[in-house]
C-alpha cells in the first residue's frame, strides 16, 4: 500500500505534463490566423528578429560584441537520476556569455565564450563549471570560394556515471575537457556546390568518486582522439529544394578502457573507424517547409577482433512547417551513431521529435514538444527516453527577458538501476547589452 501512496503523485505529474504539451497544439493554432498579412510571416518564428528588441552591444575596436547574463533557479526531483532514491533539490545557475564578430579587410572574425555555473542547494557534490570557447575565422578566397576555420576548446561533466552495463549512483559529475579545430572548403563554381571538410577533437575525463564510500573510479582512461574529413555536395537546379550528398570518414583513438570494476571491459581497445553516406534534400527558404531530409548508411570497423563491426541505416530530418504567421511546428527524425566513450563500441541512436512555438506576441512565445529516443549497445542492452516540455519566453526591452520551462525526462533501460525519471521546473533572467 505504501508503494501505491507514493507512485501516485509521479503518475499524476506524469499524466498532467503531457496534458499540458498536447493540450497547447491547438491552442495556439487557434491563434494562428489573425495576423496573416504579419510581414515576418516568411521568417521562422524562432529566427525573427526585430530592431526594437534586440540589444546594441557594445563596440570595442572592430569587435561588435554583445555580452549577456543569465540567471536560472531550477528545481529537480532527482539530483542524481536514479531510480533507487530519489534526492530533490534546487540549483542556481549564473550562465555569461559574449558573442562578438570583426571585419578585417574583408575577413570575418567570430568569436563566442560562455560558461555555466551550477551552485546546488543541498548537494554541493553536483556543483560543477561548464564553459565553451570558440574563434572563427571566414576568409573568402575568390567570388568562388571561401575558407572557414574554427577554434574550440572547453569543459563539461556528465551527470550521471554509468560502468559495465550499471549505473554508479550518488557520484561526482565526471569532468571531461575537449578541445577541436574545424576547417571547411567551400568551392561553388557552378550550380553545384562543394564543402570540404577537416576535423580534429580531442576529449579528456577526469577521475571521480562515489559518493556513498569515497570510491575512486578510473575515467582517465576514456581519452580519445578522433581526426575526420567530409565532402560534400549540393545542387541548384533553380528549385525550391537543393539534392544533396555527403559521405565521411572518421577515426578514433582511444585509450584502453582499464576500469576499476574491470568487467566487460578488461583492456578491450576501442579503436574504429566510421564510414558515412548520406543523400537527400535540403530546402530554399521559401514556402511553408524548411530544413532538410538526408538517408544514408553509417559502418564501423574495430581494431580489435573481439568486438563487432557495426553497420546501420542512417537519417537526418529536420523539418520546420510554418502552419501560420504565427504557429511554426518543427518535426526531428535521427538516426546515427553516438559518441559514447562509456561503451566499449558506438551506440545506435535512433530519435524522433516534434516541438510546436507560438508568437503570442512580439514579445511573449510559447513553446511545447515531446520527444522518443531509443540507444541501443552492441552487447544487447538498451535504453529507451520519452521527454517533454512546455515554456514560455517574455522579452521585456533590448535588455530584459523573463522566461520558463517544465521538463520530464523518464528513461527506461534493461542495464542495471538504469531506469529512472526526473521533472524540472526552472525560472530565468537574462540579460543582455
Amino acid at each position: 500500500m505504501d508503494n501505491v501512496q507514493q507512485d501516485a503523485p509521479d503518475l499524476y505529474m506524469k499524466q498532467l505534463f503531457f496534458i499540458l504539451v498536447m493540450g497547447l497544439a491547438p491552442l495556439v493554432c487557434g491563434y494562428g490566423v489573425s495576423k496573416a498579412a504579419d510581414p515576418m510571416a516568411g521568417v521562422p518564428i524562432i529566427d525573427r528578429s526585430f530592431k526594437k528588441l534586440e540589444p546594441k552591444g557594445v563596440r570595442v575596436g572592430k569587435f561588435l560584441l554583445l555580452p549577456s547574463v543569465q540567471s536560472d533557479v531550477e528545481y529537480t526531483n532527482n539530483v542524481f537520476q536514479t531510480n533507487a532514491k530519489k534526492e530533490s533539490d534546487k540549483v542556481f545557475v549564473l550562465s555569461p556569455q559574449i558573442t562578438g564578430e570583426a571585419n578585417f579587410s574583408g575577413n570575418k572574425v567570430s568569436l563566442n565564450v560562455e560558461a555555466e555555473q551550477y551552485l546546488y542547494e543541498k548537494y554541493d557534490s553536483q556543483d560543477r563549471l561548464n564553459y565553451n570557447a570558440e574563434i572563427g575565422i571566414n576568409v573568402p578566397l575568390s567570388t568562388t570560394a571561401r575558407f572557414d576555420a574554427k577554434i574550440i576548446t572547453g569543459q563539461d561533466h556528465n551527470r550521471r556515471l554509468e560502468e559495465s552495463g550499471s549505473v554508479i549512483e550518488s557520484a561526482e559529475p565526471v569532468q571531461y575537457n575537449r578541445t577541436g579545430f574545424l576547417s571547411e572548403l567551400i568551392l561553388k563554381p557552378s550550380n553545384i556546390e562543394w564543402r570540404i571538410g577537416a576535423a580534429v577533437n580531442q576529449l579528456k575525463y577526469k577521475n571521480t568518486r562515489r559518493l556513498s564510500d569515497n570510491a575512486l573510479f578510473v575515467q582517465n582512461d576514456r581519452d580519445r582522439v578522433s581526426y575526420g574529413a567530409t565532402v560534400k555536395a549540393t545542387y541548384d537546379a533553380g528549385l525550391r529544394f537543393k539534392p544533396a550528398f555527403g559521405i565521411s570518414y572518421t577515426q578514433f583513438d582511444f585509450d584502453r578502457r582499464n576500469f576499476v570494476s574491470g568487467a566487460g571491459y578488461g583492456g578491450v581497445n576501442q579503436d574504429r573507424q566510421r564510414f558515412a553516406a548520406l543523400a537527400g534534400i535540403e530546402m530554399l527558404p521559401v514556402g511553408k517547409w524548411r530544413g532538410e531530409a538526408k538517408v544514408g548508411v553509417g559502418y564501423e570497423v574495430a581494431d580489435d577482433s573481439v568486438l563487432d563491426n557495426q553497420a546501420t541505416n542512417l537519417i537526418d530530418i529536420d523539418l520546420t512547417y510554418l502552419y501560420t504567421p504565427l504557429t511554426n511546428f518543427n518535426f526531428e527524425f535521427e538516426r546515427f551513431f553516438e559518441d559514447d566513450t562509456n561503451a566499449t563500441q558506438g551506440v545506435i541512436q535512433t530519435r524522433l521529435a516534434a516541438s510546436v512555438v507560438h508568437e503570442l506576441t512580439r514579445q511573449w512565445l510559447l513553446s511545447a514538444g515531446i520527444s522518443k529516443e531509443w540507444r541501443d549497445f552492441q552487447n544487447g542492452n538498451d535504453d529507451g527516453t520519452l521527454g517533454g516540455f512546455i515554456g514560455a519566453n517574455y522579452k521585456i526591452n533590448r535588455q530584459f527577458t523573463l522566461g520558463g520551462v517544465i521538463e520530464y525526462l523518464d528513461r527506461e533501460s534493461n542495464r542495471n538501476n538504469g531506469d529512472f525519471d526526473e521533472t524540472k521546473a526552472m525560472i530565468r533572467l537574462k540579460t543582455a547589452f
